[in-house]
């Protein structure tokens, strides 16, 4: 498994995972996100590394590095390629177990992963750029932003660069279509993409071709890795697994960094 779904409203900017949305080839994103993460991406930008499984700051020597596998085992089950590593993550029973310090981030519990249910790229953008926190049918309901479309007629509050500087808040100028028709200029999260996770169809921030520094920005929009070192360095986890993703590679979950929940379990598996 290895990852978590993760998100925070807009007004809680926040490091995450699974996409990529800057240049230094980091997933960490300054604004909100929605998206399958290891645990690294939760609490520290994968710079934890207490325990045998923790992602190392990438200061290091690469074949020293705790929980790091530059030459994984052959698996002769499956024909001779790398054994499946356990893997950090994160299993909820109920969207509880997905609050944060009492808050309720905007999180549901599905299929066991903290994240947020999507079937379709633009509600994915309108969730990473925040627009879903307040409901409206009008600009006045926004104290200031703009009411715009967010699906099947209702209305959201977005930010607008009337208020501030969108980078500000992680976003950037875009159009967008406005509750009562035509296109209107707000901040948002373009790269919000709908993806299946296992089963799951859930918000993340995709990335940006270049974006993901000496890894690859795939057409799945995650940024893809072909060494143990390509994860150390971007901090996103000490393990780059068979499909191209980092992970915290562990032995237990005592191993696994804090995910930041409120509940739920941390799971190596």
């Amino acid at each position: 498994m290895g990852w978590v779904l993760l998100g925070l409203p807009l007004a809680v900017p926040l490091a995450f995972v699974g996409g990529c949305g800057n240049d230094d080839g980091n997933d960490s994103t300054t604004a909100a996100t929605l998206a399958p993460a290891t645990l690294s991406d939760t609490s520290n930008n994968g710079s934890d590394s207490s325990g045998s499984g923790g992602a190392s700051t990438g200061n290091e020597d690469a074949d020293t590095t705790a929980g790091m596998t530059t030459e994984p085992t052959a698996d002769s089950s499956s024909g001779g390629g790398p054994v499946p590593e356990p893997a950090c993550g994160h299993q909820c029973a109920s969207a509880a177990d997905c609050m944060v310090e009492g808050n309720d981030i905007g999180l549901d519990c599905l299929s066991g992963l903290c994240g947020i249910a999507c079937t379709d790229d633009d509600y994915c953008i309108a969730a990473s750029s925040g627009w879903l926190i307040v409901s409206c049918t009008g600009d006045g309901d926004c104290e200031g932003g703009a009411c715009v479309d967010i699906g099947n007629g209702a209305g959201g509050c977005s930010f607008v660069p009337a208020q501030g500087n969108c980078a500000d808040v992680g976003l950037v100028q875009m159009q967008w279509p406005a509750i009562g028709g035509g296109m209107i200029t707000v901040c948002g999260q373009p790269n919000g993409r709908c993806g299946d996770f296992d089963g799951t169809a859930a918000c993340f921030v995709g990335c940006e071709p270049g974006g993901c520094g000496d890894m690859t920005c795939e057409d799945d929009g995650r940024c893809h890795c072909d060494f143990d070192l390509h994860c150390v360095e971007a901090g996103l986890g000490n393990n780059c697994n068979s499909d191209g993703l980092c992970e915290i590679a562990c032995q237990q979950a005592s191993d696994c960094p804090a995910t930041g929940f409120d509940g739920g379990t941390v799971v190596c598996e």
